[in-house]
């Protein structure tokens, strides 16, 4: 035999180029000119061709605790031959094929030693290097102790020493017994879990107090107290002049100066003032027949929502210096209508307890009608002490 070159391999006379890579890897004398010529169970280096290249990479393959490091490789590593004379593939991938084929490696680690998993859960030959590479991957969770030293806590992968009631925090597990429940609330190390949308955690021994210190209540901070909100809308503000007045709107979301949020039951006038922007209102015509027992500061709106609820009846004379109440209104009664008094009538003259044209009928004579009429239907006359 005699060895021709073909694209890179090395042939028999006559025959085609060796089938496989890893056969021509070497070379080989004319005899056995395609027989694999590497011997090596570890693999050997692909020379003089390119038919392994791409058949494995070491990219992202784990390569297993390095002192309290996870080390992976980062590059993929020079093509190689078995010694079966074939190219290496991905499924074949091991840690002594990938230090032998060169690969470059790199490690990542907790920022404490101390904080680091248990080194049989994590970071076995082979993984992923994207599943250990990264604080919340390799590192104990916020909160554990790990092998920190007393009064030190895992916190981001590093032991750091906790921090008292009220102090600034910006993690539950950074808090003393944060464990146990005590919690970072509003940046601040608290005894409770939550001081709610109307109270902060205090540096003063991490308690909660409240952010409102005005008797009529407060807006809340932030969200919280929206729902039931306070419904001024259903309180009478009082009467203003002859208006009975009540809250337009529902007031808000309100605080109160203990800390927690308002509810409908809190409700007064001197905070619906604070909390509401405007009022409507039910009038009586006259401000004289006004019904002062109705339109209570406080009271309900639906008790007092319309003339017949808050205006002196019909026929009341309130504080009319004319006239009687009639629909809220001061109202004089025309000739002919009842009255007890003159000022009640348009005229000015109750004759009889009838309005009348004139002051007075005389004696045998009286005002039914609005104008005087003759109390005698006898020609001839009738005897007076009848018509008395």
């Amino acid at each position: 035999f005699s060895v021709a070159e073909s694209g890179g391999f090395c042939v028999k006379d006559g025959q085609a180029p060796c089938v496989e890579a890893g056969q021509e890897c070497f070379g080989g004398d004319a005899s056995d000119n395609c027989v694999n010529k590497c011997s090596d169970s570890s693999g050997c280096a692909v020379l003089g061709n390119s038919l392994c290249d791409g058949k494995f990479t070491c990219v992202d393959r784990v390569k297993g605790w390095s002192g309290d490091a996870c080390e992976f490789y980062t590059s993929a590593g020079t093509p190689r031959c078995t010694d079966s004379g074939t190219c290496f593939v991905q499924g074949e991938v091991s840690n002594t094929l990938c230090d032998d084929a060169g690969a470059t490696t790199s490690t990542f680690a907790c920022p404490s030693a101390e904080c680091t998993v248990a080194m049989g859960t994590k970071c076995q030959a082979g993984d992923d290097k994207n599943d250990n590479d990264e604080v919340t991957e390799l590192c104990l969770a916020d909160g554990q102790t790990g092998t920190c030293d007393s009064g030190d806590v895992c916190i981001g992968g590093a032991c750091t020493a906790e921090i008292a009631l009220g102090g600034t925090c910006t993690a539950d597990a950074q808090c003393e017994g944060g464990m146990a429940g005590r919690k970072c609330v509003d940046s601040r190390c608290c005894d409770v879990t939550d001081c709610g949308p109307c109270s902060t955690c205090t540096a003063a021994g991490g308690a909660c107090e409240s952010t409102c210190t005005d008797g009529t209540g407060c807006a809340p901070p932030g969200a919280g107290c929206d729902a039931p909100a306070i419904d001024c809308t259903q309180l009478v503000k009082g009467w203003n002049g002859n208006k009975c007045e009540t809250y337009n709107d529902g007031g808000g979301a309100r605080c109160t100066d203990a800390g927690v949020c308002m509810v409908q039951g809190d409700l007064t006038v001197t905070i619906c003032n604070a909390a509401s922007s405007g009022v409507t209102s039910t009038d009586c015509p006259s401000v004289e027949c006004i019904d002062t027992t109705k339109c209570g500061i406080g009271a309900a709106t639906s008790e007092n929502d319309a003339i017949s609820k808050v205006c002196l009846a019909d026929g009341q004379k309130g504080m009319c210096s004319t006239g009687l109440c009639q629909g809220g209104a001061c109202t004089t009664t025309d000739n002919g209508g009842a009255c007890l008094a003159d000022a009640e009538c348009t005229s000015g003259h109750c004759v009889d307890d009838h309005c009348c044209n004139v002051s007075d009928c005389g004696p045998c004579a009286t005002c039914g009608t609005g104008t005087c009429v003759s109390d005698c239907g006898v020609v001839n006359g009738c005897p007076y002490s009848a018509l008395i």
